[in-house]
């Protein structure tokens, strides 16, 4: 069994185009996501529409859970600064589509698949909170190997990608699709590979071409512009 795993692709569609084609040379069974596909950037209906083209399994993340069934009546005009620490909410929440705004209400806050020997569960925080950070941090891990039984814990949320063996247990963090903790770095992605009582996993990343994102970024007043950034080839 191979699956992809992807993460934080925030609505960061020349991002997940690229990394969904780099998915498709490994021959993976699945491709699972560990949230947060909406947010800050300008493609949230665009991202969801490809995401369910390709049947991506998909955990609801906590930028994901603030859209509620109906849009919000608020006109509100927020500068640079709160447009950034809103993640673009209100531009956003006034894009989807009704039928984007109920998918992202129907996701599962959390994923439990078993494959022979190995139980594999997928979350966008923890366990515990969709918005709660889980590092590379031994303690913190060993805390959460104690209270979950699966063997293969994967988690997002943070944008930087790892994998971790902590008391027999398995941790991994895809990383971000679509919004890089260090400017210009690249896509990322997870390829877990279980065969009988091994498993392995490949942390992988893609270059894209971010120039279209930049310019959307810039043209669209409900987003902020120093986004454009975090990006490869802005300026």
């Amino acid at each position: 069994m191979k699956i992809a795993i992807i993460g934080d692709i925030h609505a960061n569609l020349p991002a997940l185009r690229a990394v969904i084609e780099a998915i498709h040379t490994h021959q993976v069974d699945a491709i699972i996501s560990t949230g947060d596909i909406v947010g800050y950037l300008p493609y949230p209906n665009e991202v969801i529409d490809l995401l369910r083209y390709h049947h991506v399994l998909v955990v609801q993340g906590n930028h994901d859970a603030r859209f509620q069934d109906e849009p919000l009546a608020c006109q509100e005009e927020l500068d640079d600064r709160s447009q950034q620490a809103s993640a673009s909410f209100i531009w956003t929440n006034h894009q989807l589509t009704n039928v984007n705004r109920q998918y992202l209400s129907n996701l599962p806050t959390e994923m439990s698949l078993q494959f022979g020997a190995k139980s594999l569960r997928i979350v966008h925080g923890s366990h515990r909170r969709n918005n709660e950070y889980l590092y590379p941090d031994e303690h913190q891990l060993q805390a959460v190997a104690e209270e979950i039984f699966e063997t293969i814990f994967v988690s997002g949320h943070t944008h930087e990608a790892y994998v971790c063996e902590v008391k027999g247990k398995t941790f991994v963090n895809p990383g971000s699709v679509g919004k890089p903790k260090i400017p210009g770095a690249k896509a990322s992605y997870a390829v877990i590979t279980i065969e009988h009582e091994k498993v392995q996993v490949e942390l992988q990343t893609v270059n894209y071409d971010s120039t279209q994102l930049c310019q959307k970024i810039v043209a669209i007043p409900g987003i902020d512009s120093k986004l454009q950034q975090l990006f490869t080839n802005a300026e």
